[in-house]
């Protein structure tokens, strides 16, 4: 495996030589707020199927539209569901991969529509592309939600590159909120969330019977603090790493202000919210949430790039208290490949019991057919809903792993290589 500083030196994503070249001028974030910026620009490509070696398959194959990492995945009323990736290449005219900050996929069935901008020439970022400065101001999608009129509002990232090069010194500096036509997958709207702070409330969204509960995380991770073991090496901010807070509003009120969790009741002021994952020892903990009609499942690729476990927490609450359920090891795709960032799979989007999706790329960060999500799948004990969102009741890991041992199955596919592409 190469040394983190190699690594940091270009980054986890996959960038290639001479990537840092900027393509587009930057202007003003004045949008006429009913534009179609972008919308399905790409014939349908398709699954063989929807279990987690079919995903992997897929989505590691050159049939993906995209690829990419930060996989998120939100179901559908009609049972359609929508993904969105951060830094995502896609194909151009002449077949080669084209690196633009974020795109999404509808899937209908076993099949997927790419949405970006640009054209086929000339792809572009889905969201933000006028505003986007390649490498140096750009925009990534975070959580989702089916809003109260039947839309889809995608919280977005607003990321500063501060440094000499891409992801060396990299800032949020806001928080965005687009809306998706559900029907036509036109981006009809793109302005400010309700709290557009680097905060990033909408990290994660997941929503019970009556409220909508937005996650906030920091996201620093390129050029803060020295790394313990590599101290020229800078890395994620641990002055909040571990941390993640929580604010809801009316279920689907996505523009409506948030109340935040001060630790006995919800605040209207951001300035009392408490860290509400504190039950864990966890340095780095880019927890991704959902409610499964029971209590509120947390899966973590606790340590981000670092590790091979990823987490699932259970807790009745948004704010906790948390119990750990399970963990899974997982296994990088590749010598010289790290892990990140683990998120939930729900049905209808897989069809197998509980699937997580992992993002992967190679530690010096250069494009290969390694950089695209992998899933995981682990069979559905007594006690676990469908769609994956897990809610046993042993009251310690140890004893988890002992009940759960028969069930457990891990699946792991490397999926058909992908010819790589240098801009």
């Amino acid at each position: 495996m190469t040394r983190p500083t190699a690594f940091t030196t270009l980054g986890r994503r996959a960038l290639a030589l001479g990537l840092f070249a900027v393509a587009a001028p930057a202007i003003g974030l004045g949008l006429d707020a009913n534009r179609s910026e972008a919308a399905p620009s790409e014939p349908n490509s398709c699954a063989d199927d929807l279990t987690a070696e079919g995903l992997t398959e897929f989505f590691t194959s050159e049939r993906a539209p995209a690829h990419g990492d930060y996989q998120r995945v939100l179901a559908l009323p009609d049972g359609r569901a929508f993904w969105t990736f951060q830094d995502a290449y896609v194909k151009n005219t002449a077949g080669r991969r084209v690196l633009i900050h974020n795109a999404a996929m509808l899937q209908t069935g076993h099949c997927f529509e790419l949405l970006r901008g640009g054209t086929a020439d000339t792809p572009r970022p889905w969201l933000f592309a006028e505003q986007t400065r390649r490498f140096q101001h750009w925009y990534w999608p975070l959580g989702a939600s089916t809003t109260s009129d039947g839309q889809i509002g995608v919280f977005v990232a607003e990321m500063r590159e501060r440094g000499p090069g891409y992801l060396r010194h990299t800032e949020p500096v806001a928080t965005w909120l687009a809306t998706v036509d559900t029907d036509n997958l036109h981006i009809t709207d793109l302005q400010p969330a309700a709290d557009a702070s680097a905060s990033l409330y909408g990290w994660s969204v997941t929503s019970d019977e009556s409220w909508t509960y937005l996650y906030g995380y920091c996201y620093r991770q390129f050029g803060w603090d020295p790394l313990p073991f590599a101290p020229n090496t800078r890395a994620h901010d641990r002055a909040c790493s571990s941390e993640l807070h929580v604010a809801r509003v009316p279920v689907g009120r996505l523009d409506e202000p948030p109340t935040y969790w001060n630790g006995s009741s919800w605040s209207a002021k951001s300035t009392e919210a408490v860290p509400v994952m504190t039950d864990f020892k966890r340095s780095i903990n880019p927890a991704e949430i959902h409610w499964n009609g029971e209590r509120f499942i947390a899966v973590t690729k606790v340590g981000d790039w670092w590790g091979r476990t990823v987490h699932i927490d259970a807790s009745p609450t948004a704010h906790g208290p948390w119990r750990a359920v399970d963990e899974l090891a997982v296994t990088p795709v590749c010598d010289r490949c790290n892990t990140y960032f683990a998120s939930l799979v729900p049905s209808p989007a897989s069809e197998t019991g509980f699937v997580i999706g992992i993002s992967n790329n190679t530690w010096d960060g250069a494009h290969s057919p390694h950089y695209a999500p992998t899933f995981l799948s682990l069979d559905v004990p007594h006690g676990v809903s469908r769609g994956g969102e897990a809610a046993p009741s042993a009251s310690s890991l140890s004893a988890v792993a002992t009940l759960l041992a028969g069930y457990l199955r891990l699946v792991w596919s490397r999926g058909s290589a992908w010819r790589r592409c240098v801009l």
